[in-house]
């Protein structure tokens, strides 16, 4: 496997967001570009990129997908906190009812999971700050939904 490593030194999306929201309104624009370059790439199935352009069909829906590895994360989490063990029964009721009323998508869009603004680096070229892309192990074709959440959560969580 081959890594390429740069080191990006204009701190966080999040960071200038907060300190600064004029200056992150260039750096918002480009990633709005690229968010909506990766919305037009579109695909009859969910899943990682390489599985998908390999022919792959995911089985179930993103939804049950989403379910089950909400799940594990709540049984994982449960081993190691007891309020969360203790909580655990009627979380995952919680996760079912969340769950059961989402229909089924007819397409995925591709996806980056790691754009949120605590994941978005930024550079110093030219003077201005520019986004540099996070790892891009986390892009897949999903419902493009699923990354608008994903940013409102994170977003959420740091303020």
């Amino acid at each position: 496997m081959i890594q390429v490593v740069e080191d990006v030194t204009g701190g966080s999306l999040l960071a200038l967001l907060d300190k600064d929201p004029v200056a992150a309104e260039r750096p918002m624009e480009i990633l709005a570009g690229w968010l909506a370059a990766m919305a037009d790439v579109r695909s009859a199935s969910f899943g990682k990129v390489a599985f998908v352009d390999a022919g792959g069909r995911s089985a179930g829906t993103c939804a049950s997908a989403m379910l089950d590895r909400a799940l594990a994360e709540l049984q994982e989490i449960a081993g190691r906190d007891k309020r969360a063990a203790d909580a655990q029964e009627r979380l995952g009721e919680t996760l079912h009812a969340l769950a059961e009323p989402i229909e089924p998508r007819a397409a995925a869009a591709l996806i980056h999971g790691e754009l949120g603004p605590d994941h978005v680096l930024l550079d110093r070229r030219g003077g201005s700050r520019a986004p540099a892309t996070p790892n891009a192990n986390g892009s897949a074709a999903w419902p493009s939904v699923t990354s608008s959440a994903s940013c409102t959560i994170r977003r959420r969580l740091s303020e």
